[in-house]
């Protein structure tokens, strides 16, 4: 079985197209290029431009495409050689080229930013069946400040028939502020948490980014707290 090797390691992640020639990509049209030789072998990688990503190593010797990294059942000092290297390259592409997307809205991808940037925290993916449900952690008490998590709209609001998937992120609160918030537009009862001292925010850019920091904030403090008790 062949392996789609750049599928799963540019998994949730996007494509700068500026970076691209700085690493060493050259534009030929709608695409971008990389070649590199690597003892008897040469790597190729296209970018098109829709982000995706395309690679081949041609055996300098034979002049033929070699294959056999791809394959499961190969095995071997030599392929796994030959495999690793490439995920490298591949890899440090990723780092200088791309930036990490764990999420389907462009909101709920802000929003993990800003936690990385600020905390250095970086989501944690904790169920085979929830794939998609990232928990940040107070690095101190390992305690959750935020998790965002994909479900049908309708779970937060029973008017709504339709089953459009959003994205929401529950965060902790204040108790004396949950009144206040739950009769503004974007904010409801927490999803699968204690609902008298979480609630659920919905991505879908109904909400500034900043007002979403400030509860960010506020939820990362109230959990740091709870260590000094």
């Amino acid at each position: 079985m062949l392996v789609d090797i750049e599928k799963e390691v540019f998994k949730n992640s996007k494509v700068k197209f500026d970076k691209l020639e700085e690493f060493g990509f050259k534009k030929d049209g709608k695409n971008y290029n990389y070649v590199k030789n690597i003892g008897d072998f040469n790597i190729q990688i296209k970018i098109d431009n829709q982000g995706k990503i395309t690679g081949k190593i041609y055996d300098l010797l034979t002049n033929e495409e070699y294959v056999n990294f791809r394959n499961d059942v190969v095995q071997g000092e030599f392929n796994n050689k030959i495999k690793q290297i490439y995920i490298d390259l591949l890899s440090n592409i990723k780092q200088v080229c791309f930036i990490q997307e764990n999420y389907s809205s462009n909101q709920a991808n802000r929003i993990s930013n800003y936690i990385l940037q600020k905390y250095s925290i970086l989501p944690e993916f904790l169920w085979e069946d929830y794939p998609n449900y990232g928990v940040y952690r107070n690095k101190v008490n390992k305690k959750w400040f935020a998790i965002i998590i994909n479900i049908n709209r309708n779970k937060l609001d029973k008017s709504i028939k339709l089953e459009d998937e959003v994205e929401i992120i529950n965060l902790k609160i204040n108790k004396d502020e949950l009144e206040t918030l739950l009769n503004k537009k974007g904010y409801y009862k927490a999803y699968h948490m204690n609902k008298s001292s979480w609630i659920s925010i919905i991505l879908d850019d109904t909400l500034k980014d900043s007002e979403i920091w400030f509860l960010i904030d506020k939820s990362y403090q109230i959990i740091a707290k709870a260590t000094l008790k």
